[in-house]
Formats: structure tokens, C-alpha cells, sequence
């Protein structure tokens, strides 16, 4: 059985991170999804959030004040309203 996730444009991200997400990088994070980065970028950006495709998730999340799994719900909502 398939995991229940969000779908959008063939893109599946599972409704919890998996374990070990917030050691990927963004952009492994980002290849391992099939999500295109730039747009991930800089949508966070409009959020007020800074965001290098060389950070993991949970530096850039302890970067902006947040954590991992807010920064994982926010790059889904972004994913899901595109």
C-alpha cells in the first residue's frame, strides 16, 4: 500500500518527513523529491526565510528560527499551491 502523502504534478511528499530529512542537504533534499529547487528557493524567500541549496533543512531551519518539520510543511505547501 502506498504511503499517503500530497500529490501535485506527479510530485509525492509523504505527510510526515522521513527519518533523516533534515540532514539532507536542500538540494538532495529537492533531487530526492523531484522538486524544483529554484522555485523552492525562492518561495521560502517570500516567506522571509534565507535558504542555500548547500544547507541542510535543519540548518536552515535553526537559521530562520523554526524547525525541521515547520520547514518540511512549509516547502509542501509550496509544492501543493504551484
Amino acid at each position: 500500500m502506498a504511503e499517503k502523502g500530497s500529490e501535485e504534478n506527479g510530485v509525492l511528499l509523504p505527510d510526515a518527513p522521513p527519518p533523516g530529512t533534515g540532514d539532507l542537504t536542500l538540494a538532495d533534499f529537492c533531487t530526492q523529491f523531484d522538486l524544483n529547487m529554484k522555485q523552492v528557493v525562492r518561495e521560502l524567500k517570500k516567506q522571509g526565510l534565507t535558504a542555500s541549496e548547500a544547507q541542510t533543512l535543519k540548518q536552515i531551519a535553526t537559521d530562520n528560527n523554526s524547525n525541521p518539520i515547520d520547514l518540511y510543511e512549509r516547502i509542501k505547501g509550496i509544492v501543493q499551491n504551484r
